[in-house]
């Protein structure tokens, strides 16, 4: 997440609204918990994000109870066919 919160406007807009929860995704990601909203559409306050390390082009993000939500670009764009393929049964723990 280093690098998104450094090289991109959308990161480093995001780095002031996200807390790191000290947990790790599936695939040994760290897991932020955004503490405010900052104007996204899909990332909202008490939702969780954590960065796609296979894509390396975007967030995943998930909602207050750990269930997926989202796909958004670096950019925070939303990926939208990707949003529209999540398979509902993928969470997180939170």
């Amino acid at each position: 997440m280093k690098e998104v919160f450094e090289k991109t406007p959308f990161g480093k807009k995001l780095k002031s609204v996200v807390q790191s929860t000290g947990k790790f995704s599936l695939k040994n990601e760290l897991i932020y918990k955004v503490t405010a909203d900052f104007g996204h559409s899909d990332i909202k306050k008490g939702d969780y994000i954590h960065f796609d390390k296979l894509h390396k082009c975007e967030l995943e993000v998930y909602d207050k109870t750990g269930q997926s939500k989202s796909v958004v670009w670096l950019d925070g764009i939303v990926n939208q066919q990707k949003t529209d393929k999540l398979d509902p049964k993928r969470t997180i723990k939170v």
